[in-house]
């Protein structure tokens, strides 16, 4: 086919894509949704709130559920409410929830008890309260109820003001507390003023406003806000009444665009930056600065009807819809343009900004353009037309360069002339399978491929045609399996290789950087450069590296970089680093050297990014290629978080089970509903504190610390956990202290605490050791004292020992002194009878030696010599008597004999000693 007709084709398919493209709308905003298979109980929500402790609830068709960023937790009939159908929602000044319903009246939720107050049975639409505590109800049956403050939530107490008493109440969609005896009401006929008297006396009168067209206009919802204005929700437009002004004739009108009317029953919110939000039927809109904005399906709401939106006191807005759940809006930091929208595809491989503000994105089935309006699909000619395209670049003569990295041609289009040009390896390139094209400072256009080589085109001159020059590494590359080619503000280009590292080509010279300069990884697939010339390298694998000129720094997992193959790599106006990775964004401060991730939970809705897919528009815009669409990225709209959560402690468990405290504690918080003055067992020692910080913004990236103190030593490290057991805690007084802050690190001034008493037991009470105290001083001194009178005793009875024994002593001596004296008598006696003894023996021996020495005479004759020896044969026969009695009596006195008692003849013992002497 001749050229020329080729390219009149491709003008018709590109007019006739252009006119397809025209009916859709380009780019989503972030809407995330939460829905059945999240939580929450039914598809239907009908109303939401936000209570005290910033936790979201969500009223629907089958039950009440809230959010308290962790968790839905679910009540229905089955806990004790009067009716599933949720139709108002409201916490008042004592902590009391308070939940109306369509039928059956109201439930009133007081920690874990649930009370059914079923005074009405119509639909209660709202509950307010007033500054002296009194609970409003208003009934879509012309009805309102009031509960007194000073009396007990019971059927009998509530004060009915019915339409028969007071005309104009007639089909209730709403009310405002106003002043302290002021409330605005807001029927199917208009706006009605509702006033009264005292706290507990209620004498009302209706007042009707003096502009008709608010008294007669069926107004749906109210909202007042902090600085004196209340905005008025009509069918065609809102109106904006100012307090101060005191006239309902100086209001302000904003109609709604041509065409828009609401006829079902919808809600306002305003925002904390003063904007209006409303529900209508097919979404909700936006009024700030007196223009509207109108979000619905088309622009990432996916319900076909609303019921209710709610703004948060962060800046979040909260949709309730009938068919999908609710719906999450945090701005507009990140809208997406993706196959919805009209993309050809979702994979976006190459994205640019061209010199008119028109982006351009490659995907894997084509080219879309995107002029800040509508997206338009743009067809390529010959054997790229609806094929992946890796790589689109626009020169410095404003021709884009189309390639990717199969084998299909080069094509540059020239958008002031509509003409394109297809090269292929017969004009001289290596190859056409392109990864990365850029131009370098002389206005030559160089490409890079995985591993052919770098390519670089001229434009012919006069003197010259156009050629196409290869470059290997014999000239000097680094390596030809090229990932990027990037042109710093000096003009140097830097050639991003997967095996080589990078290699920097200044016009005339390369000079290759590896792991001998420090740059340890060398697979570099991204390049950047800030407005201090720093070079920044994201690696894959390795993380990033920075380079000033002289040494390399590098930044991992560890220093907060959210995953290690970045694909990405940008520096915006402000030298603050923008990287894509396989798990989102991140943004890295090289002052302060903290990373900032942001995902799916932030808002990201990519995911996931493609390599060298972002580039930087000419108003601040970040533009990021994802697996799943194109995301913008506005920097200027990332606004800080400085709320910081509010923390609850939620419940404590024991033994890892819910238990009645009533046995250990004095009451049960009216705020809290915790246990006031716990006082456990030294056996009930097993404790679990869960908590919350309630940041509804980024929920998943709020962070803990907690502490137990007399338990703990410091701190706990931070963590994403909101649980914290302890176990075996010894008796003491302790104070649990838990704090949290946000996604931007915002922590809250001061921990919530909650103290209790682990009890000792008996034997390690005060008391008891008191008393063994007590029982050991009296022990000691009844010890004391019996020692004493044991001791006394002893000295009593030694002293009659010693008494005794003097006695004793006394007795012993006089018996000694008798025995002495009987000795001296004895001996004397001895002495005597030895005396007598040695005469008596002295006799006999004399006797005895005379008679034999007269023996010794020779001449003696027989006669006298016998009679001589009779006398010595005598005398020793009385001298063997004698020593004989000697030892008897020896025997006698040792007590070895017994002696006989026996009468004898003295006369004739005595005559026969005579006789025997003689």
């Amino acid at each position: 086919m001749p050229k020329k007709n080729t390219r009149i084709l491709t003008i018709i398919l590109n007019l006739l894509f252009i006119s397809v493209a025209l009916s859709v709308f380009s780019q989503r905003s972030n809407f995330t949704n939460y829905s059945l298979e999240d939580g929450i109980p039914q598809s239907t929500v009908l109303t939401l709130y936000q209570d005290q402790d910033r936790v979201l609830w969500i009223g629907t068709q089958g039950g009440i559920c809230k959010y308290n960023g962790n968790s839905f937790i679910t009540y229905d009939t089955r806990h004790g409410l009067t009716d599933n159908h949720i139709s108002s929602i409201l916490q008042d000044s004592r902590g009391r929830h308070w939940i109306g319903h369509r039928y059956k009246g109201v439930t009133l939720k007081r920690g874990k008890e649930f009370r059914q107050l079923k005074f009405v049975n119509s639909r209660i639409n709202a509950i307010k309260e007033d500054v002296f505590g009194n609970i409003w109800f208003a009934t879509l049956d012309s009805s309102i109820y009031i509960l007194p403050n000073k009396l007990e939530p019971i059927v009998e107490n509530f004060v009915h003001i019915s339409m028969q008493d007071y005309p104009g109440l007639e089909y209730i969609h709403d009310l405002a507390v106003i002043g302290p005896n002021e409330v605005w009401v807001s029927t199917f006929y208009g706006l009605r003023i509702l006033k009264f008297e005292g706290v507990d006396r209620f004498s009302f009168s209706i007042e009707i406003p003096s502009n008709e067209f608010i008294s007669t206009s069926r107004i749906y919802s109210i909202a007042k806000t902090d600085d004196n204005l209340v905005w008025l929700l009509l069918s065609d437009r809102l109106i904006r009444v100012n307090l101060s002004d005191n006239d309902f004739n100086s209001i302000l009108e904003y109609p709604y665009k041509q065409d828009f009317i609401i006829d079902y029953i919808s809600t306002l919110s305003v925002d904390r930056d003063g904007a209006v939000w409303g529900s209508h039927n097919n979404g909700v809109f936006r009024l700030a600065e007196g223009k509207y904005s109108y979000y619905s399906q088309k622009d990432g709401i996916n319900d076909s009807q609303i019921n209710t939106v709610l703004c948060d006191v962060e800046g979040n807005v909260w949709i309730g819809g009938t068919n999908a759940g609710v719906f999450k809006y945090s701005g507009d930091k990140f809208q997406i343009l993706d196959v919805d929208s009209g993309l050809a595809d979702n994979v976006v491989l190459t994205v640019i900004e061209d010199v008119k503000g028109n982006v351009w994105m490659g995907t894997n089935a084509g080219v879309s353009v995107f002029d800040g309006k509508k997206l338009k699909p743009f067809m390529l000619p010959g054997n790229l037309a609806n094929q992946p395209i890796s790589i689109i670049f626009q020169d410095s003569r404003e021709n884009i360069w189309f390639a990717d990295f199969s084998d299909n041609d080069l094509v540059r289009y020239n958008p002031n002339t509509n003409s394109f040009r297809n090269y292929t390896a017969k004009d001289g390139l290596n190859t056409t399978s392109a990864i990365t094209i850029n131009e370098d400072k002389n206005g030559h256009i160089w490409f890079g491929t995985l591993g052919l080589s770098a390519g670089r085109y001229t434009y012919p001159t006069e003197n010259a045609p156009e050629r196409f020059d290869n470059f290997t590494e014999e000239d000097g590359l680094g390596s030809i399996y090229l990932w990027t080619i990037y042109r710093d503000k000096k003009g140097n280009l830097w050639f991003g290789s997967d095996n080589a590292g990078v290699t920097k080509y200044d016009g005339k010279t390369f000079t290759t950087y590896n792991t001998e300069d420090g740059l340890n990884n060398l697979s570099a697939g991204a390049i950047t450069d800030d407005n201090n010339n720093n070079i920044w390298i994201a690696t894959i694998g390795g993380g990033v590296y920075k380079f000033d000129g002289t040494k390399f720094i590098s930044y991992g997992v560890e220093d907060g970089l959210s995953s290690d193959n970045p694909y990405t790599i940008i520096a915006d106006a402000n030298n603050l680093i923008w990287i894509g990775t396989n798990t989102g964004i991140d943004k890295f401060d090289p002052v302060s050297e903290v990373f900032k991730h942001y995902g799916k939970d932030e808002g990201f809705m990519g995911i996931e990014s493609n390599q060298n897919a972002i580039c930087r528009g000419k108003e601040g815009v970040i533009w990021f290629g994802t697996v799943n669409g194109l995301v913008r990225f506005d920097p200027s709209l990332d606004k800080p978080n400085l709320l910081a959560p509010k923390t609850i402690i939620e419940d404590i468990e024991l033994f890892f089970e819910n238990v009645d405290f009533s046995d250990y504690s004095d009451s049960v918080d009216g705020k809290t509903y915790l246990p006031a003055g716990l006082c456990l067992p030294y056996n009930k020692n097993h404790l679990t504190f869960k908590f919350s910080g309630v940041s509804l913004s980024v929920p998943g990236n709020v962070k803990y610390q907690y502490i137990l103190e007399n338990f703990d030593p410091m701190w706990n490290p931070n963590t994403k956990s909101t649980v914290a057991t302890y176990t075996n805690i010894p008796p003491g007084d302790y104070s649990f202290k838990v704090k949290a802050c946000n996604n931007d690190d915002i922590w809250i001034d001061e921990p919530v605490v909650y103290s209790f008493v682990v009890l000792p037991p008996f034997w390690q009470t005060w008391w008891f050791r008191i008393v063994v105290i007590l029982l050991f001083i009296a022990g000691l001194f009844a010890y004391v004292k019996m020692r004493l009178h044991l001791i006394k005793s002893q000295k009593l009875r030694l002293e009659q020992l010693v008494d005794e024994k003097t006695i004793e002593l006394q007795l012993e001596a006089k018996e000694r002194k008798k025995a002495l004296q009987k000795a001296e008598q004895a001996d004397k006696l001895k002495t005597a009878f030895l005396a007598n003894m040695s005469h008596e023996i002295r006799t006999p021996v004399n006797a005895i030696v005379g008679f034999a020495d007269l023996l010794k005479d020779k001449n003696l004759g027989e006669a006298d010599r016998e009679l001589y020896l009779k006398y010595i044969v005598n005398g020793g026969n009385s001298l063997m008597n004698l020593i004989n009695d000697i030892i008897d009596i020896s025997k006698i006195e040792a007590e070895q004999i017994n002696i006989l008692k026996e009468d004898c003849n003295l006369n004739s013992m005595m005559t026969e000693f005579v006789y025997d002497i003689s």
